[in-house]
């Protein structure tokens, strides 16, 4: 069942929610092509998708950690640094089993939103509306 974007995921910053609607809707594509004869060429997509997204996304957030000068930065980043590390290695294990590894990706994915956005990302939101970004 595809994942849907809903008011919980938001946290009240425009350009970031915005960004998440557009991760959502890659993780969507993911999880509907995974398992299907036509999937490979989709995943590719999405991997594709997923280095846009992260390319966008995390500079979006760490220019506004510089320029807000975000005391939880460090830690913040380090995420980012895990998560890229994480979709390296799954695209390395999509060269020898794709189907493991298209379900490992929508899985890991789909865990790393839910917990990333309820978790680090919502420890900015007072820092980014002090310095009002919304």
């Amino acid at each position: 069942m595809p994942l849907l974007w809903n008011d919980d995921f938001s946290i009240g910053v425009k350009i970031i929610d915005e960004q998440h609607k557009q991760f959502i809707t890659v993780l969507s594509k993911l999880i509907d092509s995974v398992g299907k004869p036509e999937s490979d060429e989709e995943i590719e997509k999405v991997f594709s998708g997923i280095d846009k997204y992260l390319t966008l996304h995390f500079k979006t957030e760490e220019k506004y950690f510089k320029e807000f000068n975000y005391k939880g930065a460090k830690e913040h980043i380090k995420d980012h640094v895990s998560f890229k590390k994480k979709i390296a290695g799954i695209k390395q294990e999509y060269k020898k089993d794709k189907i493991l590894s298209s379900f490992n990706l929508a899985n890991f994915l789909e865990d790393w939103l839910v917990t990333h956005i309820n978790g680090m990302d919502r420890k900015y939101v007072l820092c980014f509306h002090e310095h009002g970004l919304y």
